[in-house]
């Protein structure tokens, strides 16, 4: 179960940081840094909650597929087919992926 903590972190200059602890099996396993507490809180409730619905369905969450050569070939063919739009995606993701 995946669970989350909020840590106060101040900066040199006095600023003050809020970063969120995304845990599961008590080892972190993703952070994110807000300059604001409730932002911070709701980043890790909603990321908790997702990961509840993920499993209660039993869906994986969705990330981009890594491309390799022969991924990349493919997407290439469908981008000139579609006029440079895949379901949404465009030729910026081919840039993510490189």
């Amino acid at each position: 179960m995946l669970n989350f903590h909020i840590i106060k972190v101040d900066l040199k200059n006095g600023e003050v940081r809020y970063r969120t602890i995304l845990t599961q099996s008590g080892k972190g396993i993703k952070t994110k840094t807000f300059r604001r507490k409730q932002d911070a809180r709701t980043w890790g409730n909603r990321a908790v909650l997702d990961s509840q619905e993920y499993e209660a369905k039993g869906k994986r969450p969705l990330s981009p597929p890594m491309l390799n050569a022969r991924n990349d070939r493919s997407l290439d063919f469908l981008m000139r087919k579609s006029d440079g739009v895949i379901d949404g995606l465009d030729q910026s993701y081919r840039s993510m992926a490189a």
